[in-house]
């Protein structure tokens, strides 16, 4: 993982690696997939950790079931080389919408735009479907 400091640069985030070995995701490096139950950013609309701009990490209350969690901050998730948002079901078809077309963007996926890096969406049919 990082070394914790942010750089002095810019005010930016200095790069740093996240480390697979031992963490829940280790496997996809072996073409297995994994999927966290909802993410590794949790950011909710109307948090005030959504303008953040200094702090790589932050506590935020929210979610079902309603509890504290750990995300990362848009200062390391939009320096970040690649995006990966995935989303299945029609249940998530509005909020998808919502994300790839609201001007300016609301929701919080929305405002995820790397300065140097890629977003990609897999979407089913289903989450995809009132686009």
């Amino acid at each position: 993982m990082g070394n914790g400091r942010q750089g002095k640069r810019e005010g930016f985030v200095a790069p740093f690696r996240y480390t697979l070995l031992g963490a829940p995701c280790e496997r996809v490096v072996g073409r297995v997939p994994c999927v966290f139950p909802s993410g590794v950013s949790e950011l909710f609309p109307g948090d005030p950790v959504l303008d953040e701009q200094r702090r790589w990490t932050a506590a935020v209350k929210g979610g079902n079931p309603d509890l504290w969690r750990v995300t990362l901050t848009y200062p390391v998730l939009n320096r970040a080389r690649r995006i990966l948002f995935l989303a299945v079901g029609d249940s998530k078809a509005g909020v998808v919408r919502r994300a790839l077309t609201e001007a300016p963007p609301v929701l919080p996926a929305g405002r995820v735009r790397p300065v140097a890096g890629t977003i990609t969406w897999v979407l089913d049919a289903e989450a995809a479907g009132r686009l």
